[in-house]
């Protein structure tokens, strides 16, 4: 078990929360600095609110990023994208080419959770009754770049089972992504 602090040298940071690291190719590790991507979220204000978790009033988790060639220097932290709400647990993915009718390499997905527990009006497009905190959102998003180098804008998934663009259900917690190989019976 490999265990290392790593400073985060974020100006004006109130916290760094729920880090996730990704492989970059070689065109983007060319242009990054590092063979990979450290992404992590932060509140970054000043003074930094008494509450500073991922709910912070007023405040908004915003997903940012290092990168690496050796996990023992970093280059500065850099703004991934600004999804324009608080944005916590976010993980890259390239989507498998026949998953998404594309080339392969061509596409970086983002899946963040939203964190909307203060909005006075929600987006429950699933019918039936809605049975969980009324203050609680808290809803998988995809957001999506041509590369790392960005730029990151919502993938669309317009009326979806759960909100609008949404991968999930309210409440829910940690995303990540896994490929799954559909077996095939003789």
């Amino acid at each position: 078990l490999l265990r290392c602090a790593v400073a985060v040298p974020l100006e004006h940071a109130c916290n760094v929360w729920a880090p996730d690291w990704h492989l970059l190719n070689e065109r983007e590790a060319l242009a990054l600095g590092g063979g990979a991507m450290v992404v992590f979220s932060a509140i970054v204000a000043s003074p930094c609110p008494p509450n500073f978790g991922p709910g912070a009033r007023g405040h908004r988790m915003r997903p940012y990023f290092m990168t690496t060639a050796d996990f023992r220097s970093f280059s500065a932290p850099r703004l991934l994208f600004d999804p324009g709400e608080s944005a916590i647990d976010t993980t890259l993915f390239r989507a498998p080419p026949s998953a998404v009718g594309m080339p392969p390499q061509s596409a970086l997905y983002a899946v963040f959770k939203s964190e909307q527990n203060e909005c006075a009006r929600w987006r429950w497009d699933a019918g039936g009754e809605l049975r969980a905190n009324r203050s609680c959102t808290l809803a998988l998003r995809l957001a999506r770049a041509p590369s790392a180098l960005g730029p990151f804008a919502p993938a669309p998934l317009g009326h979806t089972p759960f909100w609008t663009d949404s991968l999930s259900r309210q409440c829910v917690e940690g995303p990540t992504v896994l490929r799954v190989r559909q077996l095939v019976r003789v």
